[in-house]
């Protein structure tokens, strides 16, 4: 029984690493990708910095998020991806930051992947916190394995 759950403990860790690692490795190649992509104009309808408490008031995780309409293809369509991975989430002053070049009512250019037009991006390319989250997922799926290979 101790054995049993001992696996499980490991599991634990590396399911969730598991995730992270093929999320952002989806992440990267979409990123890269999103360099070649088609470019057109889109028209930004809401910007503004995302605030989560998860249920503490005192703990507060920040989040940038821009909401934008284009046409592509004679469709109108709506999108809300800034950058491909984990943008921005910390301080209020570093999500104003990122949302500085997206006011709500401008004309900016946007990405969007030709086969698939719903498929989109403000900017090309992956953000640094996709490659953060690359690394957490590593150590989580080392852990695991370490501890299916201590229990041997």
């Amino acid at each position: 029984m101790a054995l049993l759950f001992f696996h499980l403990w490991a599991f634990l860790f590396i399911i969730p690493g598991g995730f992270l690692v093929l999320y952002s490795i989806r992440n990267a190649i979409k990123g890269h990708g999103s360099r070649s992509w088609q470019t057109t104009q889109c028209t930004i309808l809401r910007s503004y910095v995302q605030v989560d408490t998860m249920g503490r008031p005192n703990r507060k995780a920040m989040m940038p998020i821009v909401e934008y309409e284009y046409q592509f293809n004679g469709e109108t369509l709506k999108g809300s991806q800034i950058r491909y991975g984990t943008i921005g989430r910390g301080t209020r002053t570093a999500c104003e930051k990122v949302l500085q070049p997206y006011p709500e009512g401008a004309t900016v250019q946007l990405y969007v992947n030709p086969e698939d037009p719903h498929d989109c991006a403000l900017e090309p390319g992956m953000s640094w916190g996709n490659v953060v989250n690359f690394f957490a997922g590593v150590v989580f799926v080392a852990c695991g394995y370490a501890i299916l290979q201590v229990k041997k």
